[in-house]
């Protein structure tokens, strides 16, 4: 891991919990959140000098990215289980959304 991410420095408070797009998806084991190298550059993700949370903890990551309207920021837009999201209303915000700007 690059070394500015602190990984390297305390590797028994990260976990590897999958890829995005062949780049590393790990877990802050003493808060939960999620972590990533966002791709603003065409770089290889260990060349990059951005480490991100991208959600707070699994679930809020699980819900919004995997089952949810987030999806297509992670994803491809042309494959199944973007289909399957699409035919289940769950590619897009949801009313619980729009109701917390009233």
């Amino acid at each position: 891991m690059p070394g500015f991410t602190g990984v390297a420095d305390e590797p028994a408070e990260w976990l590897v919990i999958g890829t995005l797009n062949d780049e590393p998806l790990l877990i802050r084991r003493d808060s939960g959140a999620v972590w990533y190298f966002p791709a603003e550059t065409t770089d290889e993700w260990f060349m990059r000098e951005m480490f991100l949370d991208v959600a707070p903890d699994l679930d809020s990551f699980l819900a919004y990215y995997v089952f949810g309207a987030g999806y297509g920021e992670v994803g491809f837009d042309d494959d199944e289980w973007r289909g399957f999201l699409d035919e289940q209303g769950l590619t897009s915000p949801g009313d619980d959304d729009e109701e917390a700007d009233d």
